[in-house]
């Protein structure tokens, strides 16, 4: 649907902090992946747990960039420009934050030194209609578990998303009210809270975020895709299954028939369901032809979607289990396998052995494997998230049963392939989550944390007394420096840096040698 952008200035309370390294290419899925290397840097801040938890509480925060620029209005507008971009990438990557609505943003400053200050704005409903952002937040999450618990007994992937689409409809009614009033008094509607709860009267987009966080539950890849389809502004899905792409759209799937006494819901299809480009779902036209992808949620930017398979998904073309984001190639290797070689890990990069030896012991597999051209990813610049971090370690300790099955945070699904990892990092005291009963496993994990992981999880060697100034990560820095385990990593390492996965091994692979000197 379309977006409406205030341009209220509000005053806040600012936190300084420095823009971390980008990533490098990025997650499967993820309108992040489609962002300029400046704004994936700002997005990558903005999903720091830290930096979230002001945004829940209306506050802004700023990002300092060092100059000297040559053109200080461009370097402005590039950096607000940026800006912009990382927020609505953000808006579509995470719709469980209902309450964002894009942002105000102001630069200062001169040719040798910019600030960036970052406001977010809250729909009308939370701006002004005394909504809580953390209540709301808590029972979408809640809603999101209890769905994707049921969906993951169905069976395949088929039968779970199918699960999933028809829960949408049949609990659902399209709120044409709201379509033709518009967002600006009402934007529940547009959000997953009214797919999920009580409400039960969504519009496009509402339908659209409620699958795709059911999805990222499931481990499913899942994009909301921008675009028109019958003369107006609409939203609908994509989901990958099996390398291919192929297309959702749960609002035409659940129509409202307009008859003699009213509305009447209740006629339910599939006709749009897993389909692909040259599927047709009106008996004529094909979903291509319905549907027009535009891609425009700010004016001047287009988010690209991948290309859709070109026929309907079936139960037994996508028959296996979604494998955890972070590997999503997990073929059997029967005998004794050859060593996997990928094709972005130079045999001479300082990471080359961790990365033999994490694939070597079942840590991962790698984001790839056999692609069209016969070649194997690793993906070493990608940012691993708190889930992949956990379960990396937990991989690494040989995948221990935790004795628990209380799982203390709201945002881990059941049956999610980081929950048994998640709940033996906390049995043992590595992981107290992020606050507010979160464990934030979609967030990227910064260096920082994961040093801190690893450090606990070696038994928390070195510890001091508490101290003034002493943070929390302090010991396990201390440590990591001390025994060597940043080995060649050391010189670059920043404690607020998001992780990729080449040090998330390297990391791992180094406190294996310390054990073993």
């Amino acid at each position: 649907m379309k977006r409406f952008f205030k341009t209220a200035l509000v005053v806040l309370l600012v936190l300084a902090l420095a823009v971390p390294a980008w990533a490098g290419e990025s997650e499967d899925g993820l309108y992040a992946s489609r962002l300029s290397d400046l704004a994936r840097r700002l997005y990558d801040t903005e999903t720091q747990p830290e930096i979230l938890a002001r945004f829940r509480s209306g506050e802004s925060f700023t990002v300092a960039f060092n100059g000297p620029f040559n053109d200080v209005g461009a370097a402005m507008d590039e950096i607000l420009r940026a800006s912009a971009e990382a927020i609505a990438a953000l808006e579509l990557d995470h719709p469980e934050l209902l309450w964002l609505n894009g942002n105000n943003d102001s630069v200062s400053g001169n040719a040798y030194a910019l600030t960036l200050t970052v406001t977010p704005f809250f729909t009308v409903n939370w701006q002004s209609g005394g909504r809580s952002t953390y209540d709301d937040e808590a029972a979408v999450c809640a809603a999101v578990q209890e769905i994707a618990a049921e969906a993951c007994r169905q069976g395949g992937p088929y039968e779970q998303l199918r699960y999933v689409h028809d829960w949408l409809t049949k609990h659902n009614e399209y709120n044409s009210p709201a379509a033709s009033a518009g967002p600006e008094r009402d934007y529940l509607p547009w959000t997953p809270l009214a797919a999920l709860t009580d409400a039960g009267q969504p519009v496009c987009e509402g339908y659209a975020k409620a699958f795709k966080l059911i999805c990222d539950a499931l481990g499913y890849p899942c994009m909301l895709v921008i675009g028109r389809a019958m003369g107006g502004d609409h939203m609908w899905n994509q989901v990958r299954l099996n390398g291919q792409w192929y297309a959702v759209d749960v609002t035409f799937d659940d129509p409202t028939i307009y008859g003699v006494s009213g509305n009447v819901s209740g006629h339910e299809s599939h006709d749009c369901f897993l389909v692909g480009a040259n599927t047709r779902v009106d008996g004529a036209s094909t979903f291509s032809d319905t549907h027009l992808v535009t891609g425009i949620r700010i004016p001047g930017t287009a988010f690209t979607v991948p290309p859709l398979a070109d026929e309907a998904a079936t139960s037994e073309g996508v028959s296996s289990l979604p494998p955890a984001p972070e590997d999503p190639a997990e073929p059997e290797q029967p005998g004794e396998p050859e060593p996997i070689r990928f094709a972005d890990v130079d045999e001479y990069a300082y990471y080359a052995p961790a990365v033999e030896w994490a694939v070597g012991v079942g840590v991962t597999n790698g984001t790839k494997l056999n692609d069209e051209n016969g070649k194997n990813w690793f993906s070493p610049d990608d940012t691993v998230k708190r889930g992949q971090a956990a379960t990396f370690l937990w991989r690494a300790m040989g995948q221990p049963e935790p004795q628990t099955k209380e799982n203390p945070f709201r945002d881990v699904v059941p049956g999610s392939y980081y929950e048994q990892a998640v709940l033996w990092a906390v049995e043992n005291g590595i992981t107290n989550g992020t606050g507010d009963g979160q464990f934030s496993p979609d967030a990227p994990v910064t260096r920082g944390q994961m040093l801190t992981f690893l450090w606990r999880t070696m038994g928390r060697p070195m510890e001091t007394e508490p101290y003034e100034g002493k943070q929390w990560y302090s010991d396990a820095e201390s440590w990591a420096y001390e025994s060597g385990c940043l080995g060649d990593v050391a010189g670059s390492y920043s404690n607020g840096e998001p992780c990729p996965r080449c040090d998330v091994v390297y990391y791992l692979f180094q406190a294996v040698l310390l054990t073993a000197a």
